[in-house]
């Protein structure tokens, strides 16, 4: 694992924090042409794709709050502690409220979506694994099972398999 790849000025750059930030821009990239090929505003792609991405991190940590409610604590208002479905329901409702906004076709919109949300996704899991978050598969004893700071070695790696 690797969590954090560098320091700047004696700032940890963490692997987490920089494969979100690179989907984000790949994802924007993407979705900017896809929006162009359909005739839509390549700034407003950008624009939805940033909206999704905070009210996506927004619900993450709000659905890890009330899932952990019972051990709540100050803790758990810090950088961890993000669960994927929030951060599902929190894209998909901004991605709604933009397309309802400014009056786009929500299944146009979806589609142009499909394939750089996709990559984003991929690339936001690499960053996953890097910083060693835990969402390992059963043990094995296959090659390419990876060993886990938590669980011990012979894992199943989860991150990587949905860049590939």
């Amino acid at each position: 694992m690797w969590p954090e790849l560098f320091s700047v000025f004696g700032v940890g750059v963490q692997s987490y924090g920089l494969s979100k930030a690179l989907a984000l821009l790949a994802g924007a990239y993407l979705l900017g042409r896809s929006f162009q090929r359909i005739g839509y505003d390549k700034e407003l792609a950008h624009s939805i794709a940033l909206w999704a991405t905070i009210w996506g991190f927004v619900a993450a940590k709000v659905y890890f709050l009330i899932a952990n409610f019972q051990h709540l604590s100050w803790h758990m208002l810090g950088g961890s502690g993000f669960v994927w479905y929030g951060g599902l329901i929190g894209g998909t409702l901004a991605v709604v409220v933009m397309t309802r906004r400014h009056a786009l076709s929500l299944p146009k919109v979806a589609g142009a979506m499909a394939a750089p949300l996709s990559v984003a996704y991929g690339i936001g899991r690499i960053g996953c694994f890097l910083a060693g978050d835990g969402t390992y598969g059963k043990p094995t004893d296959l090659p390419w099972g990876w060993p886990s700071q938590r669980r011990g070695p012979g894992r199943r790696p989860g991150p990587p398999r949905p860049a590939v």
